[in-house]
């Protein structure tokens, strides 16, 4: 395992506080309830009991009920919700579909969030991308005219320009070697599906936020950062005027872990905020 790697699984360890006997291993609880401020949710995956579980650190986060975030009030949070992306014509058997870990309205229904979190899987490779999102075919009816523009920006993120190392500015490496944004590109597709088919009143204004669990001194991260925000900036350049046809004043953000937390109030539930002290380094 990467050193940088176990020695923050070492840090969030000690971070819990609790009795080595609850362990499984050195990244594993024995149980998802040892790993969870709220009780758990019926879909959250089991694994969930791992330190490094990003579905556990957003539930643990953002909570079953309502948050208040940005100085508004948002409720109706839904976990794992699904997004449809492709049909099923490439016969992949694959479900090709956007899940998001996370979607919530604001009270006034001015406004719906959707969030994917992320803990250390910039640790990991990005994901590989289905030659389906290249295949005109595949491509549901509610895409309508915006599936060769959904096409040219998979496309795109396959033939990027190359990035210069941050370290020095020299050795030349593969665009996104390590942000998932053929993932987040995914996500777009299914959101913009769900607005286009109008199967229920969609809000005026949709964020959809990539929280990510901020370590600077990680050169990995600094990597993951760097490529988060560029991709921000071509998404949003990319599919704004898409949405604004339809009626949808659409936006992507990276936002560190760190500041998502000092960005909510938590002046009513202090008990709350202090367990998540759990993912401070």
């Amino acid at each position: 395992m990467n050193k940088c790697k176990t020695r923050i699984l070492d840090v969030l360890k000690q971070n819990l506080s609790v009795s080595d006997s609850i362990y499984l291993d050195d990244c594993h609880l024995k149980d998802i309830e040892s790993n969870l401020f709220f009780p758990p949710y019926e879909e959250i995956d089991k694994r969930a009991n791992s330190l490094r579980s990003s579905a556990a650190m957003i539930y643990n986060t953002i909570g079953p009920d309502s948050i208040l975030f940005d100085g508004k009030h948002y409720s109706k949070i839904e976990y794992e919700r699904k997004f449809p992306a492709l049909n099923n014509d490439d016969q992949s058997g694959h479900d090709h579909s956007a899940h998001l870990d996370v979607s919530m309205m604001s009270d006034d229904l001015s406004e719906l969030i959707l969030i994917e979190a992320k803990c250390l899987e910039w640790f990991d490779n990005p994901k590989s991308m289905s030659i389906a999102y290249l295949s005109p075919k595949c491509y549901l009816t509610d895409t309508g005219k915006a599936v060769p523009h959904f096409i040219e920006s998979f496309r795109s993120l396959k033939s990027c320009p190359e990035l210069k190392d941050p370290k020095d500015g020299t050795r030349i490496l593969p665009y996104y070697r390590i942000y998932d944004a053929i993932q987040m590109n995914i996500h777009i597709l299914g959101i913009y599906n769900y607005c286009s088919q109008k199967k229920e009143k969609v809000p005026p204004k949709i964020r959809l936020i990539n929280i990510v669990w901020d370590y600077d001194k990680a050169e990995e991260y600094q990597v993951e950062e760097q490529e988060g925000k560029e991709y921000v900036s071509f998404a949003n350049v990319t599919f704004r005027n898409l949405f604004k046809q339809l009626g949808i004043d659409f936006s992507v953000e990276y936002v560190r872990y760190s500041d998502f937390l000092n960005r909510v109030d938590w002046s009513n539930d202090m008990e709350h905020r202090s367990y998540l002290k759990r993912y401070e380094v």
